[in-house]
């Protein structure tokens, strides 16, 4: 069980790891993938990404695809982690704090979350043998 920030009581924040490096991200079950924001990608080195168009905040924008990375957060630790990059600067800002990590789907398909809203607390669990 890990806190999370539950930030404008609307969006919860959490600490976790990309490849290897600290960052909050904001979980979110309506992004389709993990998304980082561009300039995180550059800091983390990644570079080279495939081209594709990717549906954000302001409509249809540039992004890249990136494969093999690792995450982790709160007890969840995926490998082999396909994510999208793509500016993530105008949902910071309508936001009103930065958002270099967009956890998505792959936490919800991949796990069991649990989610202590009077608490603010979130636990993921492996989906093998959940009934």
């Amino acid at each position: 069980v890990t806190p999370f920030d539950l930030y404008r009581d609307t969006r919860i924040f959490l600490d976790g790891e990309v490849n290897g490096r600290r960052t909050p991200m904001l979980l979110d079950s309506g992004a389709s993938v993990t998304v980082l924001d561009r300039a995180f990608a550059r800091e983390l080195g990644l570079t080279g990404g495939r081209p594709v168009a990717v549906q954000g905040a302001g409509g249809n924008e540039k992004g890249e695809i990136f494969r093999g990375l690792s995450l982790k957060a709160a007890g969840l630790k995926l490998d082999d982690l396909t994510v999208a990059v793509m500016d993530l600067g105008l949902v910071g800002k309508a936001l009103g704090r930065p958002v270099p990590v967009v956890l998505g789907r792959d936490a919800f398909m991949r796990s069991i979350i649990s989610i202590d809203f009077d608490r603010e607390t979130i636990a993921f669990a492996p989906r093998a043998g959940f009934v």
